[in-house]
């Protein structure tokens, strides 16, 4: 490990590792490393969807409460379990 900060993700399929730098409100990826379970075709398009989102810089923001991440034509939205 050289201390660089991973992204760690878990799809339906495989489990994703990105390491990252912060730019101020920009995640800037590097290349993403994944375990290699054999998935069915809907498992293996939600990682595909997910390595997309990932696959150049995203923004990030704390909005009243959550974390929002924003890449290409999407955002996902983390918050407190209810």
């Amino acid at each position: 490990m050289d201390g660089t900060p991973m992204l760690v993700i878990e799809t339906p399929c495989n489990t994703l590792n990105i390491p990252v730098r912060l730019r101020g409100s920009i995640i800037v990826p590097g290349a993403a490393t994944a375990t290699l379970k054999a998935c069915d075709q809907t498992r293996a398009a939600e990682q595909a969807w997910v390595e997309k989102v990932f696959a150049s810089d995203v923004d990030w923001a704390r909005v009243d409460g959550r974390l929002e991440i924003t890449g290409g034509d999407a955002t996902i939205v983390f918050g407190p379990d209810e």
